[in-house]
């Protein structure tokens, strides 16, 4: 069952709040004090200010000597007051051909005193004059993070896709470690090993997978079918592994321009790492929706993209909608079930029925506006994969979205939507929602949230009082309109899925042609971490952040985005909550897109999602997550 609910009657009773809109540049950066610099010292003194030598001179610190510099020693060390150049802090340990070595009084490296294992992909990490080994892989495995060092990708349907972009799907990889990283990527037709130097992203573009592509159609007007692509046969998903963790998204397409070709379907996904693939999802996608210009008539379908990363993994699913029959598919039916047996790469692709009468629309059925008259057939939330369970006894992917939609289904124009979903036990039961900006006029543009439940008798409550509490049984999704309302919070008593399509400006601001539709998930708040390194796409017009803070956080923290201070005076208050919003644009930014988020002070717990416009195109994703925390709020 899912549900629409406008809130547009609800105006006159709600107290709404502007969020403000953050357009600066460096200059305008509040440098704090630097109190080395500013303290009173006696004349003559030396000490170690990070790697250099520093002289008290007139009163101030000053640098006289560069360590690493004209053949000196890397490491200042302090020396009991007589600061010297050395290898290494005095009686701390240090690296050295990737194992941890012990320092003698005088700084010079000593005997190894612990060995870094290879074969775990232990790496010897230093700070602060102490060394130890490190297995990045398996710690952020065990954290649960966003990033990692294996995740597998899939082409995923969008037919109306031009020919000339069958070549762009994109991969931005980003390596935030201090060391090189070296990337292997296998799949149909695909075999190449990367270098990704420190501190910076790489963009790879790899053909798309067309059975994929097109839902084994033969053509972009279909019909489209499900199907079990099978890696054995040339077919099936991208596996990509790293030497250290790397965060991943994935662009279908990336540009949107190929010679003279142009294109509006852009999407995006945070691809996630092995260490977050569980056995139990739930699809969340939009009806079928039928197309009639005249006599002619395109049907597009909702999609749900299971991977398998092990043999002999047993995919078995519980069906809410109509499911088109293909390869090694049979059509199924609401309430069906059936199994399916893949192994280590293969990708079982559910394609949501297109056996739709438009002039006997099972659902709702709209006339669009403009200067293109179409007859749009909205089928019903029988031909709508939300809901879909879909258990596995080995860890799976899945990716879900629809062919070509948008939401509200008369908003054109559509686009390719698609996410990377969350398993179940990583749902949450507190969420911060926000509208997203539209970039002329400064405005909200108002999102549908699609709210989906995992557990029988989950009860939805909502601050500001948007609606009354509303309770949904397992696989049920309720449809939130939120005009008029840029900011609420959603509290469940049990974990659910929450996800945000952007609404089409040209729907609601006529002649605006900035932005299109598109998917995300919106982060629960047990997903919330304390900084962020994250890549925007180059090829957007405009990107933004939308930043998520505690509304009080104490005076000694304070938050930066690219070294620049985020004011205070930027967060508008989510009513009944101790948490504001920001909208951010991203001007300026590091080589290929990356910008960081970083706090200093006490540790506080940011939200922050990315989301972007260029001419008849969007998208949204989450920066990031980390969910390793022992409880998760309720």
């Amino acid at each position: 069952m899912s549900r629409l609910v406008d809130f547009s009657g609800l105006l006159c009773c709600v107290v709404l709040f502007s969020t403000c809109t953050a357009f600066w540049n460096k200059d305008e950066k509040e440098e704090p004090l630097n109190n080395t610099n500013n303290s009173i010292c006696v004349e003559g003194e030396r000490t170690c200010l990070d790697n250099t030598i520093g002289e008290c001179i007139n009163n101030a610190w000053q640098v006289v000597t560069i360590c690493g510099e004209n053949g000196l020693p890397p490491v200042c060390n302090n020396n009991e007051g007589s600061p010297a150049c050395a290898d290494c802090m005095s009686l701390g340990t240090t690296c050295r051909d990737n194992n941890v070595y012990q320092c003698d009084a005088s700084g010079e490296v000593g005997q190894m005193v612990e060995e870094c294992s290879s074969d775990h992909n232990e790496i010897c990490v230093e700070g602060s004059g102490a060394a130890q080994c490190d297995a990045p892989c398996i710690r952020e495995a065990i954290n649960k993070s966003h990033r990692g060092c294996e995740h597998w990708l899939v082409s995923t349907p969008s037919p109306k896709l031009e020919e000339a972009f069958h070549g762009d799907f994109s991969l931005l990889i980003d390596n935030a470690n201090t060391l090189p990283v070296q990337v292997a990527i296998e799949g149909p037709g695909i075999s190449l090993v990367e270098e990704v130097p420190p501190r910076t992203t790489r963009h790879l573009m790899l053909p798309h997978n067309l059975d994929l592509l097109l839902a084994g159609a033969q053509n972009q007007e279909g019909p489209f079918l499900s199907g079990i692509y099978r890696a054995a046969s040339g077919s099936g998903a991208i596996h990509v592994e790293s030497t250290l963790p790397v965060a991943i998204y994935q662009f279908s397409p990336l540009s949107l321009e190929q010679g003279d070709a142009t294109t509006t379907l852009h999407e995006a996904s945070l691809v996630l790492p092995v260490s977050l693939y569980g056995q139990r999802y739930f699809a969340l996608s939009l009806p079928t929706t039928a197309y009639v210009e005249g006599t002619q008539k395109v049907i597009f379908p909702g999609f749900a993209t299971v991977v398998a990363i092990e043999d002999d993994t047993t995919v078995a699913i519980n069906t809410r909608a109509h499911i088109a029959q293909g390869l090694d598919v049979s059509p199924l039916q609401p309430g069906d079930n059936a199994s399916f047996l893949l192994n280590r790469g293969d990708v079982l692709q559910l394609i949501s029925s297109q056996n739709v009468d438009p002039s006997n629309c099972p659902g709702d059925t709209f006339q669009s506006g403009g200067a293109t008259q179409l007859l749009i057939c909205d089928a019903s939330d029988s031909y709508d994969l939300t809901g879909t369970e879909i258990l596995s006894n080995n860890p799976v992917a899945l990716y879900s979205g629809h062919a070509y939609a948008c939401s509200p289904v008369d908003s054109l124009p559509g686009s390719h939507m698609e996410e990377m979903l969350m398993p179940n036990e990583a749902w949450g039961y507190r969420f911060i929602v926000s509208s997203t900006m539209l970039v002329a006029p400064e405005s909200h543009i108002p999102s549908r949230v699609k709210v989906l439940a995992g557990e029988d008798d989950t009860t939805l409550t909502f601050l500001p009082e948007i609606m009354a509490p509303v309770t949904l049984q397992k696989g049920e999704s309720i449809e939130l309109d939120t005009a008029g309302f840029p900011h609420f919070s959603i509290d469940a008593s049990n974990p659910i899925l929450v996800t945000r399509f952007l609404v089409p400006p040209s729907s609601f601001s006529p002649g605006s042609d900035m932005g299109g539709a598109a998917m995300g998930q919106i982060p629960p708040l047990f997903h919330y971490r304390t900084s962020y390194r994250f890549t925007s796409p180059e090829s957007m017009t405009h990107n933004y952040l939308l930043l998520i803070a505690p509304q009080q956080y104490p005076e000694s923290v304070e938050i930066f985005l690219d070294g620049v201070l985020v004011p205070r005076s930027l967060f508008a208050v989510v009513e009944g909550q101790d948490y504001g919003i920001a909208h951010i644009e991203l001007l300026d930014s590091q080589e290929g897109g990356t910008h960081e988020i970083t706090t200093t002070g006490d540790m506080i717990h940011l939200g922050v999602e990315l989301y972007g416009h260029a001419q008849g195109t969007s998208y949204h994703h989450l920066a990031g997550f980390f969910l390793n925390q022992e409880t998760p709020p309720i």
